[in-house]
């Protein structure tokens, strides 16, 4: 196993489209670098058209870029391209990629599982883990053809728990999921998958709530370009938005702003509202206020400038990333 701390490395990639029927060229990505580190959930966020799913496509080989240079697990995406293949699985949600229409799920599953050379007894033991975590029970034995766009979209995510390589490319992971198991999808990705496998996993998403819960990183594209990347945390921290904490006390209570470094306090009949910079930094001061006044905090709901502030703010306009 190659011991590296950079898992997969970008420099400078760079990919036009010509547009269909016409001599017009469309930039899907302009000189784009980032890193990602051993184990990381890296997600790429952006609006449709930004290039996420064009930088997939590259990184996993099924694409060439016009310039620059990119390794995934040591291996030059051109240079060394079978090796660079081998050492990711690609996952777009919702598409036909990864399976063929006339089988039945399990049987593609099967087939997947002899291309990457695993035994047998592997792949059956790896099926029945994915029908199970998956929910897969009702669609394994059907066939590809009859699936709707979400058992579709289910049947391509068990090829992440049936291929473990080293690093994952998730496109859209929950696209087309009900709640409960895109839910599912994100506890698997950020426990099963990148704690317990160990496998590096770089995915896009335009959903903010989704990107703040599981990703240790992020890479903010627009228009083909990296505008920002860094931690979910940090990023927030880079626009002036304050936060807010909506704290619900038994017992009596009285504060100042500047007894807990807070802009504002506001009072209601059964909660505290606390305008901050910082929660982080305001939340043990009021725990030992209220320990001190014989008050109890019986809850704390923690309002935060979210990822698509973010975005909003960096590409200084009023589009977001989900238009």
């Amino acid at each position: 196993m190659l011991m590296l701390s950079d898992i997969v490395v970008v420099e400078n990639l760079s990919k036009r489209y010509r547009k269909e029927k016409s001599r017009e060229y469309i930039t899907a990505l302009k000189s784009v670098s980032f890193k990602v580190k051993r184990g990381e959930i890296f997600a790429i966020m952006g609006p449709n058209g930004a290039g996420k799913t064009t930088m997939l496509k590259i990184l996993s080989c099924v694409i060439r870029p016009d310039s620059g240079d990119a390794w995934v697990y040591g291996y030059h995406i051109i240079r060394d391209r079978a090796k660079a293949k081998s050492a990711s699985n690609l996952i777009i949600g919702g598409s036909w990629i990864g399976l063929h229409y006339a089988y039945t799920v399990r049987r593609n599953l099967i087939f997947f599982g002899k291309l990457f050379g695993l035994p047998d007894n592997v792949i059956g033991e790896r099926i029945k883990e994915a029908i199970e975590l998956l929910d897969l029970k009702d669609i394994i034995d059907k066939e590809a053809i009859f699936l709707s766009t979400g058992e579709r979209h289910r049947a391509i995510l068990a090829k992440m728990l049936l291929i473990r390589t080293p690093v994952l490319f998730l496109d859209e992971p929950t696209r087309s999921l009900d709640p409960v198991l895109a839910n599912k999808v994100r506890f698997l990705l950020s426990n099963l998958i990148s704690k317990e496998y160990g496998i590096t996993v770089v995915m896009t998403s335009h959903q903010a709530v989704e990107v703040e819960t599981i990703a240790d990183r992020v890479a903010l594209l627009n228009k083909g370009r990296i505008i920002a990347c860094d931690t979910p945390e940090n990023l927030r921290r880079r626009i002036n938005k304050l936060e807010k904490l909506v704290v619900r006390i038994k017992g009596n209570l009285r504060i100042k702003p500047q007894d807990v470094e807070a802009e504002d306090v506001k009072y209601s009949e059964d909660s505290i509202e606390i305008i901050c910079r910082d929660s982080e930094s305001v939340i043990p001061k009021l725990l030992s206020l209220a320990k001190a006044n014989g008050a109890r905090v019986v809850g704390i709901q923690v309002e935060r400038p979210s990822l698509e502030d973010v975005f909003k703010e960096l590409v200084g306009g009023s589009h977001g990333i989900n238009e």
